[in-house]
């Protein structure tokens, strides 16, 4: 059964006088039908350009130029988006399913 948005794992390790804290966040596991993982994938690819375009317009209002890192990353993920397209295109035609899992893992620094 697939899963979206499920489990949280805390992961603690202690050094001396340091300790290390670690959270390591699943967001998608499962296998679905070429359909639903492309709006899976396209839902969260299209969440992170939009952060993208508004990091991009905030620094544009404030400071008259924008967010070359964030214009760059919105290319990167805009090429992501068409590569995983072609990739359910592939499934769809097939009869295949595709697998996915996609977590977050957050450290402390």
């Amino acid at each position: 059964m697939p899963q979206l948005f499920i489990k949280t794992t805390k992961i603690m390790s202690k050094a001396t006088t340091i300790i290390k804290d670690q959270d390591v966040f699943t967001l998608i596991r499962g296998e679905f039908n070429a359909e639903d993982a492309l709006e899976i994938v396209t839902h969260v690819i299209r969440k992170k350009i939009r952060f993208h375009e508004m990091r991009n317009l905030s620094e544009q209002i404030r400071y008259g130029a924008g967010d070359e890192a964030s214009l760059k990353r919105i290319g990167e993920l805009n090429e992501s988006l068409e590569a995983f397209r072609k990739l359910a295109e592939e499934a769809k035609a097939t009869g295949r399913s595709i697998k996915l899992e996609s977590s977050i893992k957050a450290d402390l620094v």
